[in-house]
């Protein structure tokens, strides 16, 4: 069994509070495992960008854990987060008015 594929099971124990030996778990195939746990982030991403689009959340250790889903998902060939976009938005939190032709060529 692959280091991944180890990681997808302790993942799945984890989140059902369910044995390494659980038959559920012994019937998934590494891509169902994988499947699932794309499904989560990504719920998980949309959850957290509606909280801070309604200001309920810490901004600091929301966007942290909004890093930390989307660096995973970058690492798996899921990348979908722009920097400059993350400094727009942080920019937008604290009340600036960020400069949206930053990054653009001049040509």
């Amino acid at each position: 069994m692959s280091s991944g594929a180890a990681n997808l099971r302790r993942w799945w124990c984890k989140k059902y509070k369910r044995p390494s030996n659980d038959p559920l778990l012994l019937e998934l195939s590494e891509p169902e495992l994988l499947e699932e746990w794309y499904e989560d982030l990504y719920a998980e991403k949309r959850d957290l960008e509606s909280a801070l689009e309604e200001g309920d959340v810490d901004y600091h250790s929301t966007t942290r854990r909004l890093r930390t889903i989307c660096e995973a998902l970058e690492e798996s060939g899921e990348a979908f987060y722009d920097p400059l976009i993350d400094k727009w938005e942080e920019q937008l939190a604290r009340g600036e008015i960020p400069d949206l032709t930053e990054g653009l060529d001049d040509g």
